[in-house]
């Protein structure tokens, strides 16, 4: 197969598919029975898609000094993505990653290979593959062997009821050096009885917990992950909610008495009553194969909006059959837009429309000594490109009119230079009934291609007539 060919293995065991990503020439999407499982970047193994995946690269960021080697256990292989961040960020780290699916783990080897030494040039630092089920490699694992330990094992859309028991996390801290940090991931959805559990068993074996998730997701509204982080020492919780902020879609972090308010009344679970996660409901996944179909990102349900089967991918926007259906989809993720890239052109065309002749913008060679190294856009040109965005993400069907309402709150976080590359995305984070029509708030959150910073965060308002 060429390097844009979609895959797909079926057998006796799940069904396992790479699908190509159309924004990023050399990326894949890895799905398991039809479930989101990773995003990859063989190019780039800093660039990490899924939200939830950010939000682990910023513990394992915080669970040392920069650069430091550290031995990480990665509980749920997928398609490696963490573990390639991990030896971009700190080389000659010791990696082992356990998968249980045999099948995803030849698939990744195949078609995603690691771009690592072979052992005998290299025998440290090195990321080991062993097909096996996660809890049984805890067992063997020599205490004290890991300084950080990820937890993100998903059975189709479930993690497993063995992964989930006090029992479990106990092998996990065991398996942990005392300064060493322990990070979950698992899909929850209303109405989180199953998360209070969980964080309430984790919290019964640790002695400092964390929990990074967006509002809907913590306030029951909607389905997403939960990252639980957990130490027997004070966790960097100050910077983990700085970096989580800051993210395209931020996120909170909720510990302390926030937290016990939150797991009141939970009891930890134990293996005699593990019980897989909860599912998420069918909405939350993407009908790969019927145009106009595509759901939302919610960090590990992603990317199917934008990723389909079909050779060479097709982009799918987001599409609502009512307006009531737009309404009910409050507190999801829209999408994104296509990349748009910003010229010189276009900045001197908004000069001259502006009257905003500023040399930082139109002054190729004295910008090139300025603080930016170059010439940017202006914050209002970003800004003027959300409806070009909007109309990209998300569409509307049986109705009548749409009106831009204006906006309700604008930042300029991070410059947009001229020759890079931008797009948008969108979440719905109000509406509210009016006599006019749907008044609708949408956070549009502008990303440049390769920079960790948004561009832009604003929050749109538009009036629907249905």
């Amino acid at each position: 197969m060429t390097a844009r060919q979609n895959g797909r293995m079926q057998g006796d065991g799940p069904t396992v598919e790479l699908l190509g990503d159309l924004d990023r020439p050399h990326a894949w999407m890895l799905l398991v029975d039809g479930t989101p499982q990773s995003h990859v970047d063989l190019d780039d193994p800093l660039y990490l898609e899924f939200e939830y995946m950010r939000r682990l690269g910023h513990v394992v960021d915080l669970a040392g000094p920069p650069g430091r080697p550290l031995r990480v256990l990665h509980l749920g292989a997928g398609g490696l993505t963490l573990a390639r961040y991990v030896a971009a960020t700190r080389p000659r780290s010791a990696q082992l990653a356990a998968e249980a699916s045999a099948e995803v783990a030849d698939l990744v080897r195949r078609r995603l290979p690691l771009n690592q030494p072979s052992r005998a040039r290299t025998p440290v630092g090195r990321i080991r593959v062993r097909v096996a089920d996660a809890r049984v490699l805890l067992e063997h694992a020599a205490p004290a062997s890991f300084d950080v330990i990820v937890a993100d094992v998903f059975a189709g859309a479930h993690t497993p009821a063995h992964l989930t028991s006090a029992e479990f996390t106990a092998l996990a801290a065991r398996a942990l050096a005392p300064s060493g940090t322990y990070a979950v991931n698992v899909g929850y959805g209303p109405p989180l009885a199953h998360a209070r559990a969980s964080i309430a068993t984790i919290g019964s074996v640790f002695g400092h917990v964390c929990v990074i998730a967006e509002g809907p997701v913590l306030r029951g509204r909607r389905f997403g992950n939960l990252v639980v982080v957990a130490a027997g020492h004070e966790l960097p919780v100050a910077e983990l909610t700085r970096r989580a902020a800051r993210d395209p879609f931020p996120a909170r972090v909720v510990d302390g008495d926030e937290l016990d308010r939150f797991v009141a009344g939970a009891r930890p679970i134990t293996d005699a009553a593990a019980a897989p996660s909860p599912a998420p409901p069918p909405s939350v996944f993407a009908d790969r194969r019927r145009p106009g179909r595509a759901r939302p990102d919610t960090g590990r349900q992603a990317l199917l909006s934008r990723h389909r089967p079909q050779q060479g991918g097709i982009r799918a926007m987001r599409t609502f059959a009512s307006l009531d259906e737009f309404i009910a989809a409050k507190g999801e993720d829209l999408g994104h837009s296509e990349w748009h890239e910003i010229t010189q052109e276009q900045v001197n065309a908004f000069a001259d429309a502006t009257g905003d002749h500023q040399w930082i913008h139109v002054d190729a060679e004295r910008a090139a000594g300025g603080p930016f190294g170059t010439t940017i856009a202006h914050g209002y040109l970003t800004l003027s490109l959300l409806p070009v965005f909007m109309t990209e993400t998300f569409r509307i069907e049986n109705l009548t009119m749409g009106i831009n309402y204006g906006l309700d709150r604008v930042r300029f976080p991070a410059p947009v230079p001229v020759g890079s590359k931008i797009r948008a995305r969108a979440a719905l984070t109000e509406v509210r009934q009016t006599e006019r029509g749907v008044l609708a708030t949408i956070r549009i959150t502008v990303e440049v291609e390769g920079q960790a910073r948004a561009a832009c965060i604003a929050d749109s308002l538009s009036l629907f007539v249905g």
